[in-house]
């Protein structure tokens, strides 16, 4: 189960969303498990995750690449991600 935490500015508008499992650990299969103003992370089980994209996407458009809480470069990444696809 994931619990939702949102912080919100003065006027209502949400700044900052939070999904953590039973653990306490950030985790969402189906997006990203945090999202501020400038950032999105996708997190599973309280590592950075992601097989289908980058795990982190700044809106500045800067992008980070991690596997089970593992950075890898994009070219890394493309090549050890296919290794996830077949298994």
């Amino acid at each position: 189960m994931n619990n939702k935490t949102e912080s919100k500015n003065t006027d209502g508008s949400v700044w900052r969303t939070e999904y953590r499992n039973d653990a306490g650990k950030f985790h969402k299969e189906d997006g990203p498990a945090v999202e501020y103003s400038f950032v999105k992370q996708y997190w599973i089980n309280g590592n950075l995750h992601r097989l289908d994209g980058p795990a982190v996407e700044y809106r500045n458009k800067f992008v980070e690449y991690w596997i089970h809480g593992r950075r890898y470069s994009l070219e890394e990444w493309e090549r050890v991600r296919k290794l996830y696809i077949l298994l």
